[in-house]
């Protein structure tokens, strides 16, 4: 239920906007080309300068933004899950990759299931943004099965406000 739930989700928060939470805080990735909001609560524990790290204060949620180095939409979605696969090694992708749009940027969605330390099974979703010919951004977002509904929630918010940098 959950596996057919989570893509209807996300295109339903893509689509009309996920509602907004009473604060959120906006960010700007590390290249300054996209912008996305965060719901208050949520804390910054990145640890490189490679990547941004959200989680929500008990670490049910967590998402990671990073930039990935490839060419083509093909290599990087490869690059997506070798990376995520880094974090969650028995990373199951489920299903194929699914082209959509956020905010008029062209994006690439892959589902999957797998254990985080300290989280257990939890829904990962890696959403892969093209934001010029040859950049793209992961975001990949991680909720502990126990909190799915909340944090689909979250998680489509945060998805749902990515926005091009003008």
């Amino acid at each position: 239920m959950q596996k057919r739930l989570l893509p209807l989700l996300t295109a339903i928060a893509i689509s009309f906007g996920a509602a907004l939470p009473a604060v959120a805080t906006t960010y700007t990735d590390r290249r300054g080309q996209v912008s996305f909001k965060i719901p208050s609560g949520w804390k910054n524990i990145s640890r490189s300068a490679d990547y941004a790290y959200f989680v929500t204060a008990d670490g049910s949620v967590g998402i990671l933004v990073r930039s990935l180095p490839a060419s083509n939409l093909t290599s990087a979605v490869e690059t997506a899950i070798g990376q995520a696969q880094q974090v969650i090694p028995d990373l199951k992708p489920t299903g194929g990759a699914k082209k959509i749009t956020i905010n008029g940027l062209p994006a690439t969605t892959q589902l999957g299931t797998g254990t985080m330390k300290g989280v257990g099974s939890a829904a990962v979703n890696l959403v892969i943004v093209r934001t010029r010919p040859d950049s793209y951004l992961l975001f990949m977002s991680t909720i502990d099965r126990s909190v799915f509904d909340q944090g689909q929630e979250a998680v489509s918010y945060v998805i749902g406000s990515i926005r091009p940098k003008q």
